[in-house]
């Protein structure tokens, strides 16, 4: 097995997703590219400044629980791809992302 350098599909993840869990909005931006998309039902955010707005939207209005609780149920990584199946107790029994994460950033976000 060949160590995990900072900018790993997993290390990229691991501290994504743990920043989400923190509601540290300044950490999750800096896991993003300049240029990344996150599409979601009903909304594209395109550019880092608009993913800022949306995570700041999200930590300001979803209840601290729902970040603070967020159980990994399926975590498959297969290169620069993850697919994240997630819940949150009974506030989101059953979400999906996947994310591309290219040179320790990432570029893309898919989510339910």
């Amino acid at each position: 097995m060949t160590p995990k350098t900072q900018n790993t599909t997993e290390a990229v993840f691991a501290h994504h997703l743990q920043a989400v869990r923190d509601r540290d909005v300044e950490a999750i931006a800096a896991d993003y590219a300049d240029d990344a998309v996150m599409m979601m039902p009903g909304a594209v955010v395109r550019g880092i400044e608009q993913i800022r707005t949306h995570f700041t939207n999200v930590v300001n209005e979803a209840p601290a629980e729902l970040l603070t609780n967020i159980q990994v149920d399926q975590l498959e990584i297969e290169g620069e791809f993850v697919f994240l199946l997630w819940s949150s107790g009974t506030m989101v029994p059953r979400a999906a992302d996947t994310l591309c994460i290219r040179n320790g950033k990432i570029v893309m976000q898919s989510g339910t």
